[in-house]
């Protein structure tokens, strides 16, 4: 027997730490808050779970907010909207999930767009376990536009030499550059709280929508003083910055502004390198490249090694 679970319940948190323990890549950033409302109120909480015999087989984090513009924009806090699945729930010998979850899962998803009609959606499938999204299905079918994107997952189980070792070498050429002559400062814990003007920028430039730069200054800044993420921030004038969060098993990088970058200056792939480390350090087991580079084709992420992970970002207007 299967059923819906919303963010309100008082189990809903005890679920979504099953999901979380089933699928070491979940990003702590889509992890959804046990209210109806953020902070100040704007944005309306519709996330959920589908549940069968008290284990969790999918988790939707989904929010709604009216912007600036009166656009009714479904998302999560300005970011995309994303689910989660349950690997252990997955039906042997099939290797999919059972049709009733999906079905469900579908279902209350194509309710509330019903009931909120956006004017906008964004949503990011992880194709988790290799498999896309049921919700994905549903956003085809009304006339999304998908875009395939690549991550790469390193496994941090190696040593730190090993995993050089897997890096192009002409980065690894500039990795031993930039370790020497840029200086990078890490900020973590509660020392956040002093760099709350570079979260603002970061989130500016991360988000869909002007107004969700507070709330995602709010969540990056939580995750941080529990040291479940840090900032990276060179010394050089250009004060480039890189934010990473974790949740204990995969560091994963949010955003990366690196104005100081250049063919002479290799400053993001120094910075990269200078994360891994640090989320060998912090006993992840993986690291996922997969966030959002200002100017991306500065960089080649592929050249880090790893393994490559397809996603898909679908976009829905109407």
């Amino acid at each position: 027997m299967h059923a819906v679970i919303e963010s309100t319940d008082n189990q809903f948190q005890q679920y979504w730490n099953k999901l979380v323990e089933s699928d070491p890549l979940q990003n702590p950033l889509y992890a959804p808050p046990h209210s109806n409302t953020d902070a100040d109120g704007r944005y309306q909480n519709h996330s959920f779970m589908v549940v069968r015999e008290q284990e969790p087989v999918f988790g939707c984090s989904l929010t709604s907010i009216t912007d600036t513009n009166g656009l009714r924009r479904l998302g999560f806090y300005g970011r995309e909207a994303s689910t989660l699945v349950n690997r252990n729930q997955l039906a042997m010998p099939s290797n999919h999930f059972e049709p009733e979850a999906s079905r469900l899962l579908m279902d209350h998803f194509s309710q509330i767009m019903q009931d909120i009609s956006p004017d906008i959606l964004e949503y990011l499938d992880p194709v988790s376990c290799g498999l896309m999204s049921p919700l994905t299905q549903v956003l085809l079918e009304k006339g999304a536009l998908p875009k395939v994107t690549n991550s790469q997952i390193i496994r941090l189980a190696l040593s730190e030499a090993a995993l050089l070792s897997r890096i192009d070498e002409q980065y690894r050429s500039q990795i031993e550059w930039g370790n020497e002559h840029i200086a990078m400062q890490v900020v973590e814990g509660e020392s956040i709280e002093g760099a709350t003007a570079e979260l603002l920028e970061l989130g500016k430039q991360y988000c869909a929508t002007p107004n969700c730069s507070a709330e995602f200054t709010r969540s990056c800044k939580s995750l941080i003083s529990a040291r479940q993420g840090f900032l990276l921030q060179s010394e050089l004038e250009s004060r480039d910055r890189a934010l990473f969060v974790h949740n204990g098993q995969t560091c994963h990088l949010v955003i990366a502004d690196v104005p100081g970058q250049s063919a002479s200056l290799p400053v993001i792939q120094t910075m990269l390198w200078q994360a891994i480390r640090l989320g060998k350090k912090l006993q992840c087991e993986f690291f996922d490249l997969g966030g959002k580079i200002l100017s991306p084709e500065q960089i080649d992420l592929q050249k880090f090694g790893g393994a490559t992970q397809a996603r898909i970002r679908v976009s829905y207007s109407q």
